[in-house]
């Protein structure tokens, strides 16, 4: 029979059985570039199945394929040769039934002495009190002035700040926010949750994520970059990678402006932070980068962990010009990108933008706003992403730029 019946009968796939051909499980007859499966064919499928369901692995059901059908053996040595063979494997499960009760132990111990730790207290999320300071009107950059604040911890959890030039900016349950916000659907957040992002997207693409940061957090080391009293801008902050790696390395008088216009992003970031039992001055800002109402040259180091990369999938202009202002001249960069090596002619990125995902148009964007580029890291090229970083395709050769510049 052809393979399509052959998998219909058997209940199994093209890749399954190629497989069992490939390691010679199954040697069905070819006539020219086609299998003929026979009965013999499906009699070594149903042995293999079952005795994969007993727990034996491939290369173990190849061995004693062979045995069946090189050894020709009498009856009672057969018998004897099987017996050896199942009492090994039985005596295999054992073992590994004894290791799996002292790992099961030992996981229980774990999950109880996780389930007695408490913290101490809830951390308070919102905007404190001393960084107004830092805060201006994003049109006439006029003084902020608090309007019928809630404050808990000095720290302004409900309340409106208005400019005498009209514009105002809302704090709603800790979170600052702009005009321009955008709501999700449940559906289109979920990977905000960690775990179903981590189970749901490739292992090479998140290994290059964790080298990218790894790297960026060794620069700092070795460059002795101090953030104690520093202001920092997070930008496009989403799920807060670039924070939760950044947390502890964030001093008492640090302020991080945590920038992006996806009010659930906010929200679940929000919810990370109030668990935190170590309480940082973080503020979140819900808004388009437009609108950001800091101060002109008052941000001291910039963290562009695929804010820019992420922008620019909309955005034609590259979006550290958008915030340029609010800049010191002598600024740090921490900057992570996405970069095409080629696009596909069926690819997802317009061709409007596509200039911010060519590592040399990114290098000449980042020099003509003053940044000089003295580390940089590029990674490995990636064909997938998973199910929530299908924005490219095998064929494009996606990769992460990162690099760390500096404005004198």
């Amino acid at each position: 029979m052809k393979i399509g019946e052959f998998i219909k009968i058997n209940n199994t796939t093209k890749d399954t059985l190629r497989h069992y051909i490939d390691i010679g499980l199954l040697i069905p007859k070819k006539n020219g570039a086609q299998y003929d499966f026979d009965d013999g064919c499906r009699a070594d499928f149903q042995e293999i199945q079952r005795l994969k369901n007993m727990g034996f692995k491939l290369n173990e059901i190849k061995n004693i394929f062979f045995y069946m059908k090189l050894g020709k053996l009498t009856g009672y040595r057969e018998d004897e040769l099987y017996k050896e063979i199942f009492n090994r494997k039985n005596k295999e499960l054992e073992e590994h039934i004894q290791k799996y009760r002292e790992y099961k132990c030992m996981i229980e111990e774990e999950i109880d002495d996780l389930s007695k730790v408490q913290s101490t207290k809830r951390n308070t999320v919102g905007v404190n009190l001393n960084i107004l300071q830092l805060l201006a009107c994003h049109k006439c950059k006029g003084k902020l002035k608090l309007k019928n604040g809630e404050i808990e911890d000095n720290k302004i959890i409900n309340g409106c700040l208005q400019c005498e030039c009209g514009q105002s900016y809302s704090i709603e349950e800790g979170i600052l926010k702009g005009n321009k916000i955008i709501e999700r659907e449940k559906k289109e957040y979920e990977w905000y949750d960690i775990s179903k992002y981590i189970l749901n997207t490739e292992d090479d693409y998140l290994e290059e994520i964790m080298k990218s940061i790894e790297w960026s957090l060794r620069i700092k080391e070795q460059k002795g970059i101090d953030f104690t009293g520093k202001v920092l801008m997070d930008l496009g902050v989403g799920s807060g990678f670039s924070l939760r790696c950044l947390y502890d390395k964030l001093q008492d008088d640090t302020v991080y402006f945590a920038v992006d216009h996806f009010m659930e992003d906010h929200r679940n970031l929000k919810k990370v932070l109030e668990k935190a039992h170590v309480e940082k001055n973080i503020v979140l800002m819900c808004m388009d980068f437009e609108e950001i109402p800091l101060k002109n040259n008052c941000v001291d180091s910039i963290i562009d962990g695929f804010g820019s990369s992420n922008y620019a999938f909309e955005n034609k202009e590259f979006l550290l010009r958008k915030i340029n202002k609010v800049i010191k001249e002598s600024t740090d960069l921490f900057g992570l990108y996405n970069i095409f090596k080629k696009f596909d002619t069926n690819t997802e990125i317009k061709a409007e933008v596509r200039d911010n995902f060519i590592l040399n148009k990114v290098k000449e964007e980042l020099n003509s706003l003053g940044y000089t580029i003295s580390n940089e890291h590029i990674g490995e090229c990636l064909t997938k992403g998973g199910k929530y970083d299908d924005y490219f395709l095998e064929s494009e050769n996606m990769y992460f730029y990162s690099c760390y510049g500096k404005r004198e």
